[in-house]
C-alpha cells in the first residue's frame, strides 16, 4: 500500500472511532465524519442541540497535501498529530497548518535540549 494510502486509512479509522464518541456532557450533540478521499479532505464536526442552542462546531480538518497530512483545525484536548504519529505516521509528515509557516520554523523548547 503507498503512503498516501496508508494515511487516508489511519485518518478514516481515527475519525471512525471518535465519531462513535458521545460527549457527556452535550447528550443531544453527535459527530458527523465527512470525508472527500479524491481531494484528500478529512472533516469531524460535532453537531445536533444543547436546550435550545444548535452546535455545530469543526472537531479535526486534515488534508493531505504533497505527502504531507496537514492539521487545519483541531479543537480538542485529544490531540490529533500526537493520536496520527501513535498510529504510525512520522511526526516531520504532520504540518500545523494552523500555525503560521513563521512560528513552525521556530524550534520548539523540548528540541533543543
Amino acid at each position: 500500500m503507498d503512503k498516501i494510502n496508508r494515511y487516508k486509512e489511519i485518518i478514516r479509522g481515527v475519525f471512525e472511532a471518535y465519531a462513535l464518541r458521545k460527549p457527556i456532557n452535550l447528550p443531544g450533540v453527535h459527530h458527523q465524519l465527512i470525508m472527500d478521499e479524491k481531494r484528500n479532505h478529512f472533516i469531524l464536526i460535532a453537531m445536533g442541540w444543547q436546550g435550545e442552542v444548535q452546535i455545530h462546531d469543526w472537531v479535526f480538518h486534515l488534508e493531505i497535501k504533497g505527502r504531507k497530512i496537514l492539521v487545519h483545525e483541531d479543537t480538542t484536548d485529544a490531540a490529533i498529530s500526537r493520536i496520527l504519529q501513535e498510529r504510525g505516521i512520522p511526526e516531520a509528515d504532520i504540518v500545523q497548518a494552523y500555525v503560521s509557516e513563521y512560528e513552525r520554523e521556530i524550534p520548539h523548547p523540548s528540541s533543543t535540549q
